[in-house]
């Protein structure tokens, strides 16, 4: 037998297959465009890919990849940008990204929200409580009440309509 086969243990026909479905310079088709890429590039074409598309975190609609900025800037009544950091939020979630008592917003001077001092960063959190930011945020919001859109929102609201922090 041929040295590949002897290092394969199996026959040609098989070590082809094989070969085939895994060696990353074999051209693959994308299944959003049917453009033919290189298997090692092909998980950075399907980002790229005008036809892929991904489902909008505000308003669980599906939008081309290539739209996507345009959809949240002009189209999407579920998202707002933050005038301080840009960012864009939940129209409900803007007043919390604000609170500088979570420490969301990039531009916003953070606070502790469970021991009122200023702070640099999220290992406050870990450092100061023994916690995680995601266990403070839920402590704090457990202990507050929020304005939001003129409305009163019950802390069980609050945490359901959370950003899967």
């Amino acid at each position: 037998s041929s040295g590949i086969n002897a290092e394969y243990g199996g026959d040609f026909a098989d070590f082809t297959e094989v070969h085939t479905r895994r060696c990353e310079g074999v051209r693959v088709r994308c299944e959003h465009c049917d453009q033919e890429t290189p298997r090692s590039e092909m998980e950075q074409h399907v980002h790229q890919c005008p036809l892929h598309v991904k489902r909008c975190r505000f308003c669980q609609k599906k939008i081309q990849v290539a739209v996507f900025e345009v959809h949240l800037k002009q189209e999407c009544s579920d998202a707002v940008s933050c005038d301080i950091c840009g960012k864009f939020q939940l129209l409900a979630t803007l007043t919390r990204h604000k609170d500088p008592s979570v420490g969301w917003c990039e531009g916003v001077g953070a606070v502790c929200g469970l021991c009122h001092v200023k702070i640099e960063d999220h290992s406050h959190y870990r450092d100061a409580h023994g916690m995680s930011l995601k266990s403070a945020v839920k402590q704090y919001l457990r202990s507050s009440d929020f304005e939001v859109c003129d409305e009163t929102v019950s802390q069980s609201q609050m945490v359901d309509n959370n950003l899967r922090i």
